[in-house]
């Protein structure tokens, strides 16, 4: 029964953790395509 829950936990651990390093590649991909947008906004702005 103790190794059953301790199976259950490791489980939930690795499907956060993969949700997480999805979410977190998705929200760099989203910065590196935006940032730069921004910028040449910005710097077309000044000019």
């Amino acid at each position: 029964m103790k190794k059953l829950k301790k199976n259950k936990e490791g489980f939930f651990r690795r499907i956060i953790n993969e949700i997480m390093e999805s979410v977190i590649t998705e929200v760099i991909c989203e910065v590196l395509f935006f940032v730069p947008r921004l910028m040449f906004r910005f710097i077309e702005h000044i000019f």
